[in-house]
């Protein structure tokens, strides 16, 4: 009962028999949890996969032994069903584990403008990882028609810096690279040996198969040429590596 004046009593849950108690129904926010980087995959590899995907990209991963990596000639690992960074993820590390004799590399494509944005090596054989940053994101000004998007150059190599920095120049030219052997007889007398066109579509790719051809030829002068593919001549020799005697 109560009279007028008296203050009003809220009768509690225990009091209520056929009541239920009042709970906070107010909405909770819990923050998402990003796939789990699988064995074989570095955090650089992965955070590259959430960039590409937060621009739209399609990824793809691809893999080349020793002789295919010097001529750019490289291969798709299994096709990714799902363009989910879980998903990519774990193809990246299946390719890696199914062919831990091969480099194995990222491929982010524009879906829209049906071109490569960017290109990542992620493994290589042996496991030794490329150094970052290695990947090149396109900007979202749209690229010159048959340009490719360029990577920096490594930030480390077994060549020279001022190779380097030439070949990065030569890529951002495009010139086409070439190479020239020599043994200490031929270097003498300037009788050069043809060693073909370097593979590869960026800097960086082009510097590390530089890395692999001078590490098979020690015993070899070798230079580099670059051709100017419009008008078809050289525009520059440099020598980029001397034997050890």
């Amino acid at each position: 009962m109560q009279r007028p004046g008296d203050q009003a009593t809220v009768p509690s849950a225990v009091d209520r028999p056929n009541s239920v108690p009042v709970q906070n129904t107010s909405p909770s926010f819990t923050q998402p949890s990003s796939a789990t980087t699988p064995a074989g995959v570095t955090d650089d590899t992965a955070t590259l996969v959430r960039q590409l995907l937060s621009q739209g990209s399609q990824i793809a991963v691809e893999r080349a032994d020793k002789r295919r990596f010097q001529t750019s000639s490289w291969n798709s690992c299994d096709r990714i069903e799902s363009q989910t960074e879980t998903a990519i993820l774990s193809a990246i590390a299946n390719c890696i584990s199914n062919h831990p004799h091969d480099y194995v590399r990222v491929i982010g494509v524009d879906p829209h403008a049906k071109r490569r944005i960017a290109e990542k090596i992620v493994h290589r054989p042996g496991g030794a990882i490329a150094p970052a940053p290695i990947a090149s994101i396109a900007s979202s000004q749209p690229a010159p028609a048959n340009r490719t998007v360029n990577s920096p150059p490594p930030s480390s190599s077994t060549l020279a810096l001022d190779v380097v920095e030439t070949i990065s120049r030569l890529v951002a030219q495009g010139c086409a690279i070439f190479t020239e052997f020599a043994d200490e007889r031929r270097y003498k007398s300037n009788a050069w040996e043809t060693g073909g066109k370097v593979g590869g579509r960026t800097a960086v790719e082009i510097v590390r198969a530089l890395e692999s051809i001078v590490s098979d030829r020690p015993k070899s002068y070798v230079r580099i040429i670059g051709v100017d593919q419009q008008a078809k001549k050289r525009t520059i020799e440099k020598l980029i590596h001397r034997p050890i005697k």
